[in-house]
Parts: structure tokens; sequence; C-alpha cells
């Protein structure tokens, strides 16, 4: 029997059919529909971020949904449809700024994920992400201040946060996701023809350059992958991945390009294992390469991202824990080395001034110990007790993955090089 609840099986059911028009999942009986907790699917649609998804193929249901749970889920959807109409307004003036100045950018993730949905406009959008050629980031931080984006002066290693009418606009100087050191480096490199081979997207709300097909695979890619092995991954990045796997599978970049530089960065065996899942949950093909992946393996991530919701809303023991497993560096670490690591980075990484400011680096780590360890005593924060347990289990899936390992032949190459 699977590890999760018949009424997550029915959300995987939705964001099937939302996936595919000829969904060959077959229909529920009449007892099973009538057996179901409603309001279960319906929280659980709203804790995956696939809620839009989910409502639009529920219609065929509607008849065994109760009044009550099926219209909140009407208001959830309006809402969320609104949402999308507000950020893509943002998102048509931002494009429209950048081309008037001649800078290059692309939209990260968002709308252009969205471009690879049989229906792009069920894919919630939360903020907009664009990237930015990594020189022009003080101009265009300047241009976006004098045409109303307010700066929200917080600190990060690759993006820059703005506000525009409610809507979050990140502005990135680095790809989302990168592994460190020479696999990062490598990774760059490849991706770093993303501006002059993007492409224009147009439909009757705006007109975006979005990352081409191949770029847009190491992106999404990644980003789903510092997620799960972050605070955690929901099945809206499972849904991004399926998407548009069903829609390129067949390109030759795949295997000229795309899987030889997975190998290559050690994210192969998880690009496997996620595509496997699409398959298995979501209905669509698997390509040969993706065979290989072992179906518990793939189960065990499923458990994962139910256990988590996206971003880890539905758990913050299991979402915490991923300070006890940090392994973006691809280095094995004790937990307790792992938990100090993983707060030096936090500091790099929200207090980029450290880097040139050396000496106020030991106050901050202190003031970051006290503030996590009296969060803990007050019960804002999920104690040790409960985050090293979940930890474990967690890094048992990572290990398997061999996360940021260089596989065969380039694991060689990359051992050369250094």
């Amino acid at each position: 029997m699977a590890a999760w609840t018949k009424e997550q099986q029915m959300v995987l059911h939705l964001a099937e059919r939302g996936l595919s028009a000829y969904s060959a999942t077959p229909v529920y009986e009449e007892e099973e529909l009538k057996s179901l907790d409603w309001e279960a699917v319906y929280q659980e649609s709203v804790d995956q971020t696939v809620s839009l998804l989910c409502f639009d193929s529920v219609a065929v249901y509607k008849n065994y949904v109760p009044q009550a749970i099926y219209a909140k889920w009407k208001n959830t959807a309006i809402a969320q449809m609104q949402t999308a109409l507000r950020l893509s307004q943002v998102q048509a003036e931002l494009c429209a700024l950048l081309k008037e100045y001649k800078y290059a950018y692309v939209i990260l993730k968002g709308t252009s994920a969205a471009e690879y949905y049989p229906n792009p406009n069920l894919r919630i959008l939360g903020d907009i992400d664009f990237y930015i050629e990594k020189d022009k980031c003080a101009e265009i931080e300047k241009l976006l201040e004098e045409n109303g984006y307010v700066n929200q002066r917080e600190s990060h290693v690759y993006h820059v946060n703005f506000k525009k009418d409610n809507v979050t606009v990140e502005m990135h100087f680095d790809l989302p996701g990168m592994p460190d050191g020479t696999l990062g480096q490598r990774t760059r490199a490849f991706c770093e023809p993303i501006f002059e081979t993007c492409v224009v997207r147009e439909n009757e709300l705006f007109t975006a350059k979005t990352p081409n097909d191949l770029y847009h695979g190491v992106i999404i890619l990644l980003h789903a992958l510092s997620h799960q092995t972050g605070y955690g991954v929901g099945l809206r990045h499972l849904c991004d991945w399926a998407a548009y796997v069903q829609k390129t599978q067949k390109e030759g970049y795949w295997q000229e390009a795309l899987l030889p530089l997975f190998k290559e960065i050690g994210v192969y065996r998880y690009a496997c294992a996620l595509t496997k899942m699409c398959a298995v949950y979501l209905g669509i093909g698997c390509p040969d390469w993706a065979q290989e992946a072992p179906l518990k393996l793939c189960e065990r991530l499923l458990i994962d991202m139910f256990t988590a919701g996206n971003f880890g809303k539905k758990d913050k023991a299991y979402s915490k824990s991923a300070q006890l497993i940090e392994n973006k560096d691809g280095k094995r670490r004790g937990p307790f080395a792992t938990l100090m690591h993983s707060l030096h980075v936090s500091i790099v990484w929200r207090y980029p001034i450290v880097k040139k400011v050396w000496i106020i680096y030991p106050f901050i780590f202190v003031w970051k110990v006290i503030k996590n360890l009296f969060l803990m005593c007050i019960g804002k924060r999920a104690p040790l007790s409960k985050t090293l347990p979940e930890a474990k289990k967690r890094k048992q899936i990572y290990e398997q993955l061999k996360i940021f390992e260089p596989q065969g032949e380039e694991k060689q190459k990359n051992g050369n090089e250094n």
C-alpha cells in the first residue's frame, strides 16, 4: 500500500488531469468519491501550491464535492487568478522598461515555467524572478528605484528584492540553485549563452524574454533540488518538471548537452528520479534514460514532498532539518558540523558585507546562535530533538541520489581538472 492518503492520491490524479487533456488515469468509482475527505483534498492542493490546477480538473467530480468546499476552492482559484493578473501587469511593465533601456534579461521560473503547461493560466504564480548580467546590477537597481520599484534592502548573495504594486520582484545577478565551487563555475559557464539564445514569448498580457528550452531545464531542475534539500519542495515543482519533460523530451539537446551536464555536476540521478516520478505519478511518458531510477526512491521522494509541502509550509521540524543536511558543496559532515556550516552559509548569504568586513562576522554568528536558541525556548522554532530525526531520514534519501557527486567519466574529468 502506498504511504500517502487517498486524498493525496486524488491530488495527484487531479494534477495529472491538468497536465494532460487526455489523461489515461481511470475515473474514480462513485463509492471512492463519496468516501473522500474533500476538505483534505482541497487543503493538500493548497499546501502543494497546485490548487488552481486541481480546481480546473475537479469539475468532473463536482457532484461529489460538498458545496461549501467547492465554493471555497473556487474563491481560492479566483484570488490566485487575480494575483496572476496583477503580477503579469507588473511583469509587462518591467520587461518594457528593460527593453527601453536595452538591458539583457530573462524571466526565470514563474511565467517561463507556465509556458510548458497545456494551459499556462493554471500554473500558480508567486513573484517575478528575472536574471540580468551581473555587471549591470547597480545600473538596473537604480533604474528600478527611479520607476517606482521599492528596494527591500534585504541582503542576499544572488538577488535583490523589490516590491511594486504588492508584487515581489527578484532581480537575480546569479542563477538560483547553483552548486558551490568548481561545479558552480562549470554550470555558469554552460549557461553563459542564456541571453543571446533567449526566446521571446507573447500573450495577451505581456511580451517577455525567457530562457530557451535547454537553459530552462537547467534552471528548474537546480531550483527544485535546492528546495528539495532545503526547506522542502512541493508538487508545483514536480508539475513544472513534468510539463517541461512532457513537452521537450524528444528534443536532441537532452542527449547532446543536458544529460551530459547533469552527469558532470552530479544531478543526473536526481533528474532521473524526478522524471520517473512524473511518469509514475503524473502520467507523462518516461524516457529511456530515466527508467533506471529505483521506484522505491521515487516513492520516498514523493513522501518527502507530501511531508514538506511547498517550501516546507506543512512541517516546520521538517523544513528546519535542512540545516542539518546542507550539502550544496558535496562534502560529508556530521550533524553538528553541518549545523555550524549551514549557519555560516546563512550568514554569508544574508549578510554579504561580511566578505568585505570580516571583523563583524563573529558578532553576527554569536547573535544568530543566541537568537535560534531563544526561538527554540519559546516554541517558535523546532528543537533539535525533532529536527535531527527528520534530518537523518532525509539524508538517507539524498545519499542515494549522490547529489553534486559527478558520475562516471565526468567524475574522472573533474578530478583531473582539480
